[in-house]
């Protein structure tokens, strides 16, 4: 089996990364600082497509398969999460969600306005008295004529308050259970629902969290998403895509960590003794990486001799380590970055000699 990416997923993963390191990270402390959601850095996406890169052309996407679309969230996750967390939804949660369920009328109505950036799509089921348990959503959805009235509060959603387009769910038929909730998609245009930006978060600060307020809103039959009743199943679908491009998008944020800690142990005004310090970090993912239950012990059968080896190894011929000590491998670094790994993995129990 090949794992080498091919010319075309290095091509998009190499126009993410212009892109990330240009458009995104230098802005991205100041944008956290100060809450402010990145309206422009969307407008300077779109024209490139990666607002809808998994989407196929002829509803507005570029048609990448699922490699390239997480390679484009990891490296957008690298420079700012916030950003990461909106694309996430934008496309992952919505997009994908209407791809999947929609009808054609429903494809061709909003996906093409969406991979423009010209709609921002939400996803509505978290609410406040509801979490991970969707089953026992509150928010109501009440048949009237030719369409629904919807009625309820949703909670902590991503793009909310800046959204013009809204994936809704709610309940309409409360004696079926779960089986009862309805998904449905609400244009702010037209189906006037409210929103309330939430501030004062610890982190992701960029992205809008928002509270969505259905008061009595109309919503014609033909934006339900799927039958009646099939809303549980479209929601826990769509959060495994959304699952997705956040994990790909935490490959990024370790990865831009470790390069941070990286370049900042080995500037000239740097200390050996920073460098052992965050090596200390850099074992924390490494043995994330190596041993995903972190309470067991690494196994001896299973030769940490040999995994300590390719750590020190991937330590010295890892092309951006290189490129943080310009270009050339500082031998006095690598020896305490591997000493203090070493020290590290002596720690929990494994032998490196």
């Amino acid at each position: 089996m090949d794992f080498d990416l091919t010319p075309e997923q290095l091509s998009v993963r190499k126009l993410a990364k212009d892109f990330a390191d240009k458009e995104i990270a230098p802005g991205a402390r100041e944008r956290d600082r100060n809450e402010t959601f990145p309206k422009d850095i969307l407008a300077k996406m779109a024209p490139l497509g990666l607002l809808g890169g998994p989407v196929p052309e002829k509803y507005g996407g570029i048609g990448l398969d699922y490699l390239s679309h997480a390679l484009v969230t990891e490296e957008i996750g690298r420079a700012d999460s916030s950003v990461r967390t909106t694309l996430s939804v934008q496309i992952s949660l919505v997009e994908l969600t209407i791809l999947k369920f929609g009808t054609e009328e429903q494809k061709q109505r909003w996906l093409p306005r969406l991979c423009k950036g010209e709609l921002i799509g939400c996803f509505g089921l978290t609410e406040p008295e509801v979490g991970s348990d969707a089953t026992k959503l509150r928010a109501s959805a009440r048949r009237e004529s030719d369409g629904w009235v919807l009625r309820g509060r949703k909670m902590w959603i991503s793009n909310g308050s800046v959204s013009n387009l809204a994936l809704v769910f709610a309940q309409a038929d409360p004696t079926e259970g779960h089986k009862g909730i309805t998904a449905f998609v609400l244009e702010r245009a037209t189906q006037n629902y409210g929103s309330q930006a939430l501030h004062g978060k610890l982190g992701l600060r960029s992205s809008d969290s928002s509270e969505l307020i259905l008061e009595d809103v109309c919503v014609p039959d033909k934006n339900r998403l799927g039958e009646v009743g099939d809303g549980f199943k479209i929601a826990m679908t769509a959060l495994d895509s959304g699952r997705y491009s956040v994990a790909a998008g935490a490959v990024g944020v370790a990865a831009g960590m470790a390069m941070r800690s990286l370049s900042a142990a080995t500037r000239p005004t740097g200390s050996l003794v920073r460098a052992r310090d965050t090596a200390e970090g850099l074992g924390e993912i490494v043995w994330a990486a190596l041993n995903p239950a972190p309470e067991t012990p690494l196994n001896v059968e299973i030769g940490p001799h040999r995994r300590y080896g390719i750590v020190r190894q991937r330590l010295a011929d890892y092309k951006q380590v290189k490129d943080a000590l310009g270009g050339t491998v500082n031998d006095v670094v690598l020896t305490v970055v591997s000493g203090a790994l070493a020290r590290w993995l002596h720690s929990r129990g494994v032998r490196t000699e």
